[in-house]
């Protein structure tokens, strides 16, 4: 609906007009927010980056008295058993993504208070600060004893969750959309394109350096941290401020984040529906926490060698990419609600039966990655529907709880998922136990989903959501069937 406003807004204009003048305007919005936009994707790279590498980095620090010389490589310089790397690296690492959680859920409290009272820029360059720290810190574990090496990477994981990324960006977003001359469309469009470009960049530059297999990380961090010292630099230098002037709200940092959780406290109080949703999304983060676990169980049970998984989980976000529109399509054929059903439904068939097959064979990993990928377009529904449960007063504090909430599940989803994860299982059951509670997780969804949040009386339910997303896109389809009618009679008069 929102793609057709152009069309009809100009009685039809060609394609050509159509594309120059878009292309036209997101050329002027890059050169009105150009340092903006390099500084939070720049930024978001960094993050990607770093994730990306950090469980192989992890690997490189775990130590044993088996020595590594003259064995297969394992990961580590500082021991030979390659399955005792594996499962420690994951461990250690597992471990310090949960301490990168609970940064983020403290974070995300205060920083979006300071971002109101002191404004956005200095919450950035904060943000910014604790990466670049977080980067040094690498490079001081690369070369330290053990025991202080796994305390550094520990500490300078959790750095990284002291810049909350979507949360600032949605802020500054929402900011310079609201200024004169703004256009969201185009905001939009930009973030989207660079998003993606910033992905298929570092996942590329991740997945070459994974490829080779580093015990030397020193390197890399130290080429980091520069680029992360630059960034910050950059957002000192060069951005504005916009934060619009609405006032400076009253009371101090710490009393802001107390009203904050006030207001969470009261709206869970008002709302059965809201109290499920938040349910059902931490039931939903804990089974996706699981996915971290993939490409060690894929090294560890299979034998990959690091190099050999890396190019075989390569090219899910190209065809990731290249399926983006098949939900889209079929929502305007089948409507919104059957397609969100059947898009459920195909999504639990492809766990319920690759993921118990995943012991048994290295390709129903890879088939379920690369089937699940193929519904990569189902992302803007899910949007619809988050942003249709309440009205706009309390949309915008329920998006902001579901993302405590998924980061608050990941402190103690990911150390949990490393306890049960086994890199020297040899049974069934006991390589498949960490994926066993993904499922379950995914059983719990299915039930608040459909069974508990389809319909809630007054309050509605999902099965109203997606009735109200159906008829907006219908009448937004017919509108602009309409306007092209009318412009192809005009043209022919």
């Amino acid at each position: 609906g929102a793609g057709s406003a152009p069309l009809r807004e100009h009685g039809g204009r060609s394609r050509g007009e159509g594309s120059a003048g878009a292309m036209g305007a997101m050329s002027e919005e890059l050169r009105r927010n150009f340092a903006i936009y390099a500084v939070f994707n720049a930024a978001a790279g960094m993050l990607m980056l770093v994730n990306e590498l950090e469980g192989p980095f992890a690997r490189t620090l775990v130590d044993c008295d088996i020595p590594a010389w003259g064995m297969p490589f394992s990961g580590s310089t500082l021991c030979g058993d390659r399955l005792f790397v594996i499962d420690q690296g994951q461990k250690l690492s597992s471990q310090a993504q949960g301490y990168e959680c609970l940064c983020k859920v403290l974070a995300m409290l205060f920083i979006s208070v300071m971002a109101d009272v002191v404004g956005r820029k200095p919450a950035l360059v904060i943000g910014l600060s604790c990466t670049a720290l977080s980067a040094l810190l690498f490079v001081a574990a690369s070369a330290a004893p053990l025991a202080a090496a796994e305390w550094l990477f520990t500490l300078g994981q959790a750095l990284q969750g002291a810049y909350p990324a979507e949360l600032l960006g949605s802020i500054v977003q929402t900011d310079i959309g609201g200024e004169p001359g703004a256009n969201l469309v185009v905001i939009g469009t930009i973030n989207q394109v660079l998003g993606v470009s910033v992905m298929f960049g570092v996942k590329s530059v991740a997945a070459s350096l994974n490829y080779l297999e580093l015990l030397d990380f020193r390197p890399v961090w130290a080429a980091i941290a520069l680029v992360n010292i630059a960034v910050a630099a950059a957002a000192i230098t060069w951005c504005r401020e916009t934060k619009p002037d609405f006032g400076q709200p009253s009371g101090s940092l710490s009393e802001g984040v107390r009203r904050e959780l006030g207001e969470y406290r009261d709206l869970l109080r008002g709302s059965f529906l809201l109290r499920m949703n938040l349910l059902m999304f931490a039931v939903f983060s804990m089974a996706e926490v699981c996915n971290t676990l993939d490409f060690s169980f894929v090294i560890s049970r299979h034998g990959f060698s690091q190099a050999r998984a890396v190019l075989w989980f390569f090219f899910q976000p190209p065809v990731a990419v290249a399926c983006i529109g098949i939900v889209g399509a079929v929502s305007a054929r089948l409507g919104e609600k059957r397609t969100f059903v059947a898009v459920f439904g195909v999504l639990s068939l492809l766990d319920m039966a690759l993921v118990p097959c995943y012991p048994a064979s290295p390709w129903a990993v890879f088939a379920h990655k690369y089937g699940l990928c193929v519904l990569s377009g189902v992302g803007p529904l899910i949007y619809a529907i988050d942003s249709r449960w309440f009205d706009r007063r309390v949309t915008a504090k329920f998006l902001s709880m579901r993302n405590l909430v998924q980061y608050g599940v990941g402190m103690a989803a990911n150390p949990a998922y490393a306890a049960i994860f086994d890199a020297k299982a040899v049974g069934y059951l006991s390589s498949l136990r960490p994926y066993l509670l993904k499922l379950g997780c995914r059983c719990v969804q299915a039930f608040l989903l459909f069974g508990i949040c389809w319909d809630v009386g007054a309050e509605g339910g999902l099965s109203k959501v997606l009735s109200t997303i159906e008829q907006e896109n219908a009448e937004a389809r017919a509108k602009a069937a309409g306007a092209r009618g009318a412009a192809e009679d005009k043209k022919d008069k």
